[in-house]
């Protein structure tokens, strides 16, 4: 998942295309997380949630330092049922329409 900057105006608001959604400025931070058999296994105590591990970077590649850990507790309450993935259910649905 990409994290842009919304462009702003001279006057520092926001700037709005002709649809009225914010415009995209500079690229801010990229978030990754993958699966594979036995790739959480390395998780700390507590933050294990399958096969799940995540990372993130700046926009000039350098890894966010606390971002595994700050991933893994927002994922985690997420339950098997959705296979740790953030309102997955959701983004498809709003995706559809």
């Amino acid at each position: 998942m990409e994290l842009y900057k919304a462009e702003e105006n001279t006057d520092g608001t926001l700037s709005k295309g002709a649809d009225g959604k914010l415009e995209k400025g500079a690229l801010l931070k990229v978030f990754v997380m993958g699966k594979g058999r036995g790739w959480g296994e390395s998780a700390p105590a507590g933050m294990h949630n399958g096969d799940w591990v995540y990372s993130a970077y700046l926009a000039d590649g350098k890894p966010l330092s606390d971002s595994p850990v700050t991933c893994r507790g927002c994922h985690l309450p997420m339950g098997e049922a959705q296979d740790f993935v953030h309102r997955y259910d959701e983004y498809v649905q709003s995706r559809k329409s």
